[in-house]
């Protein structure tokens, strides 16, 4: 299982950083938490966004996921 960055995901999708970075938030999206890295998994994650494609994705920020 491939892991990638947060900056890495976004050169690879085209979507904002901080966008990204909210995405992380949602309890379905393909990711962990090591510390204060985001290693997000990236097969897993583009279909996650294929399966969203023209949905509206309500994001409440916490801590813990």
């Amino acid at each position: 299982m491939e892991t990638i960055s947060v900056r890495e995901f976004v050169k690879l999708t085209g979507i904002k950083e901080g966008q990204v970075r909210d995405l992380t938030f949602a309890k379905s999206f393909p990711c962990v938490r090591i510390g204060k890295r985001v290693h997000i998994f990236k097969d897993k994650a583009l279909k996650w966004l294929e399966d969203h494609e023209g949905k509206t994705i309500q994001i409440r920020r916490t801590t813990f996921r």
